[in-house]
């Protein structure tokens, strides 16, 4: 096996599939072979911060926006639709989904893209490293916990800018909620989410600080 750094593991039928900072490595539990699959195959990035499956493939969260990869035959899918070409320069650190949206933390925000037309909506300019979908919302870290409901409401610009003073108006508005607010399933969920979003952070500035030196002597 390679020695590289895991950032999450799934399992589908008899194979295992981890993303690494090396590319999409996965294993055939039935044959015990390992294979890879990185920038040579058509990854945007080698970097590969998360993933998830759905309808016969797996989408794939890298440094260089997101890539479809078949669980048939592993090959990188062409995105001919050209759904995730808008999120081409954009660094995706986690997803999550249900049967109608993807959510997405990127480097330039929350957004929530629709499986069904491919429209992306922005939800909050925060920059998150992990997100957690919950029935009430939608957990988000910066190194701070944050909660956040989608649902679509307009809010007073002057009210806003006692809260967030640089706002304008049609940016986004997150509401700070009291964690007292919250039930305890939620504060569970909450402590068990941080905890694994303070582990990638610290992967993630690693990643940074020596991609940006790539072809320099450190």
């Amino acid at each position: 096996m390679l020695n590289t750094d895991i950032n999450s593991i799934l399992r589908v039928g008899s194979v295992m599939y981890f993303s690494t900072m090396n590319g999409l490595l996965y294993l055939d539990l039935f044959n015990q072979e390992w294979n890879i699959i990185n920038t040579t195959h058509g990854l945007y990035d080698s970097a590969v911060w998360d993933m998830i499956e759905r309808k016969g493939s797996i989408y794939l969260a890298t440094a260089n926006g997101i890539n479809e990869i078949s669980i048939a035959n592993h090959n990188v899918v062409p995105d001919t639709e050209k759904r995730f070409e808008i999120l081409s320069k954009s660094s995706i650190y986690h997803m999550v989904a249900d049967s109608e949206f993807l959510y997405l933390a990127t480097n330039h925000g929350l957004g929530k893209m629709s499986w069904k037309d491919g429209e992306i909506v922005n939800l909050s300019k925060k920059i998150f490293h992990k997100i957690k979908f919950t029935e009430e919302g939608v957990f988000g870290t910066d190194e701070n916990l944050w909660f956040i409901n989608d649902d679509v409401e307009e809010i007073n610009i002057d009210d806003a800018r006692k809260i967030e003073k640089d706002l304008e108006i049609g940016d986004q508005f997150i509401e700070i909620i009291n964690p007292e607010d919250f039930g305890r399933r939620l504060i569970n969920t909450g402590k068990q989410f941080l905890a694994q979003a303070i582990r990638h952070i610290e992967k993630q500035a690693i990643y940074d600080y020596f991609h940006e030196r790539v072809g320099t002597i450190v």
